[in-house]
């Protein structure tokens, strides 16, 4: 039996104009990375620019849950029900895949994006179908709900 060993890292966790880590080199040693989803660190821009590299790299994605709590960066304990714990990461892996689709390079990959882009500006019937091929051979990332 050959043995796979899995790096995984947490990433994304920097916030607007404040950075954390140093993602793309980290991006570099890893196989897989937890992106952290906005309530504790990250946001949709940093998000969106550790998809795109994490598409590029081909390194597995992850979702990265936290408590709506940026300034205590996640860590400060919060009186919430176990309802609003479920929604809360809902919400934030919903973010992470909505992301994931939106890299559009990624999902344009086998088709020529100039044609694409043109044939579907005018032609919205056509733009659907595309979707629906690109969904349909899409790897969704699998949603982890990763905590502290």
């Amino acid at each position: 039996m050959k043995l796979k060993i899995n790096l995984n890292a947490d990433v994304a966790e920097g916030y607007g104009k404040w950075k954390m880590g140093n993602d793309k080199d980290i991006l570099n040693q890893i196989n897989s990375a937890n992106i952290a989803c906005g309530k504790h660190a990250g946001d949709e821009n940093i998000m969106f620019n550790t998809v795109k590299l994490c598409n590029k790299n081909n390194i597995d994605i992850g979702v990265h849950p936290g408590f709506s709590d940026i300034e205590g960066f996640g860590r400060r304990r919060l009186d919430i029900s176990e309802n609003n714990i479920e929604n809360l990461i809902a919400y934030q892996s919903g973010a992470l895949v909505g992301l994931s689709f939106a890299d559009f390079e990624n999902a344009f990959k086998k088709a020529d994006q100039e044609f694409a882009s043109k044939m579907t500006s005018r032609d919205p019937l056509l733009l659907a179908m595309l979707w629906a091929s690109v969904l349909e051979e899409a790897n969704p990332p699998e949603v982890l709900a990763i905590g502290r």
